[in-house]
């Protein structure tokens, strides 16, 4: 949920990690253009890490 109350779902076909990990592969290997940037990669392991700190500790961590 966000800040303004709206929810927004995204639904994946598969085994999410197995793509990632395939397609990260298919970049490091074979030069495809991975389809997230470095910065949006960042951004991504800052929410995970805002989760679980609100997680431990039971409080709203704003980005």
């Amino acid at each position: 949920m966000t800040d303004d109350g709206n929810v927004r779902e995204e639904m994946v076909s598969g085994d999410q990690y197995a793509l990632q990990i395939e397609h990260f592969s298919r970049g490091i290997l074979g030069g495809t253009l991975l389809l997230y940037s470095p910065e949006r990669m960042i951004k991504q392991a800052q929410v995970l890490d805002a989760w679980r700190t609100s997680m431990k500790t039971g409080t709203i961590v704003r980005l």
